[in-house]
């Protein structure tokens, strides 16, 4: 019997029994068993749903919005099991094409349209709870460091990781800038900023593709200033 969902065919249930036993019984304990099985992956899917917005919305007020309240917004992000007086970095990776051609600022989130359950579905087996958005063609992390010195260990893996969810045979290439390991939400943010000139300048300086770490930039970040 299949099961639907809000988004089509999710699966089926299968009630084995001996070869020509089979009853109407069977038939409606089969469907019945699949009906449920859909209404419970349908609550699933809704709270997972509230889940991914509320995170946003903590994601969106620690890189952008001016705090109402840290104590609250703190509480808001331990029930969601983040803990964001702990040490975390930013990393920012970005679809640029590979094709020749000067490297353009700017841009949109569509090039990675259909990427997000996917992306979705990557940071989610990590240890860590990881915060992450779409904004202006870039997809934005923010990722527990229990580790200091791991911010490229991790810039590394999380682009592989999204290089093999780019489609094959595209002229498309992640480019990548990471900020170093901060306390805090005011580290966040800071790492966020520094992530972002990581990228900007990553993708000047060597052209698309590449892995560009705040911490190397040296003079560079000078001269950006």
């Amino acid at each position: 019997a299949p099961v639907i969902g809000r988004d089509g065919l999710l699966g089926s249930v299968s009630l084995i029994v001996p070869r020509g036993s089979a009853t109407p019984e069977d038939a409606q304990v089969t469907a019945r068993g699949a009906a449920a099985c859909a209404v419970v992956l349908a609550r699933e899917q809704a709270a997972a749903t509230v889940r991914r917005e509320v995170e946003l919305d903590v994601l969106d007020e620690v890189l952008d919005g001016a705090l109402r309240s840290e104590a609250t917004l703190l509480q808001q992000a331990k029930r969601l099991g983040h803990d964001l007086l702990t040490t975390h970095v930013a990393i920012i990776a970005r679809i640029d094409s590979t094709a020749a051609g000067p490297v353009r600022a700017g841009g949109s989130d569509e090039r990675w349209d259909g990427l997000e359950g996917s992306i979705a579905r990557t940071v989610t087996t990590r240890s860590g709870r990881v915060l992450w958005r779409i904004r202006n063609n870039s997809a934005e992390f923010v990722l527990p460091t229990p580790d200091v010195g791991e911010e490229r260990r991790l810039g590394v893996t999380l682009r592989d990781e999204l290089q093999g969810l780019v489609r094959s045979g595209d002229e498309n290439a992640i480019s990548v800038g990471v900020g170093t390991t901060r306390e805090g939400i005011a580290g966040i943010r800071r790492s966020h900023a520094e992530a972002r000139q990581a990228l900007l300048l990553g993708r000047r300086m060597q052209g698309p593709g590449h892995l560009t770490m705040f911490g190397d930039l040296g003079v560079y970040r000078l001269i950006f200033a």
